[in-house]
């Protein structure tokens, strides 16, 4: 299924969400489907999700997360594999209490920019698409390797062998000119000031 969903070779992006992300390969993402600004993931249900164990319910922080990672796939399969997408704001709204069961993701990019890209996304039990418990909407700043190095002053990429520009080498001189110390003090006062006599003269010694 994977394999005919692709309309370019994205199986590099796929293999790094999956398995070079401990986050994602810890909680089994998985990617069903993908092609250029769209992907359909699915984690499978665990219970050491739960956040609520009375309902139970999913924890709010897993469905944020799948949320985010679907997303970032979602932009980067417009990108080629060596691009740098990173997330800069993200709004959850939970509609439902996460099920007890594996879960689904669809994302969807809805603007595509030369440095941002928005993206929407459902998320669902994977028996029941007509029920979105989640619904998120991420921002995700975007960086093309081929930028000129003038627009590679930004930070705040979580990607290994990220460039932050090239940094000048040329280092202003040190000054080894320095001001004279003043030899000439204040000469210092000889004038002593003459002690009082503490002898009392005492008539007729």
């Amino acid at each position: 299924m994977r394999g005919s969903a692709l309309s370019k070779d994205l199986s590099k992006h796929i293999e790094h969400m999956e398995q070079s992300i401990p986050f994602n390969r810890h909680i089994g993402f998985t990617v069903v489907e993908a092609r250029e600004g769209y992907v359909k993931v699915r984690v499978p249900f665990r219970k050491e999700f739960i956040g609520d164990p009375r309902r139970p319910a999913l924890h709010g922080g897993i469905l944020s997360a799948v949320i985010d990672a679907a997303g970032g796939l979602a932009v980067w399969t417009q990108f080629a594999l060596t691009d740098l997408i990173s997330t800069v704001d993200m709004r959850v709204d939970y509609l439902r209490p996460g099920p007890d069961r594996d879960i689904v993701a669809e994302s969807r990019v809805v603007r595509m920019g030369n440095r941002v890209s928005v993206v929407n996304t459902v998320v669902y039990a994977a028996d029941s698409p007509d029920e979105p418990v989640a619904d998120g909407r991420a921002v995700y700043n975007t960086r093309r390797r081929t930028d000129p190095p003038s627009s590679r002053q930004e930070g705040g990429y979580g990607v290994a062998g990220t460039e932050t520009g090239e940094q000048s080498k040329a280092q202003s001189p040190k000054s080894k000119v320095q001001s004279p110390k003043s030899k000439a003090q204040s000469p210092k006062s000889k004038v002593q000031i003459p002690l009082k006599s503490n002898s009392v003269a005492i008539p007729g010694i």
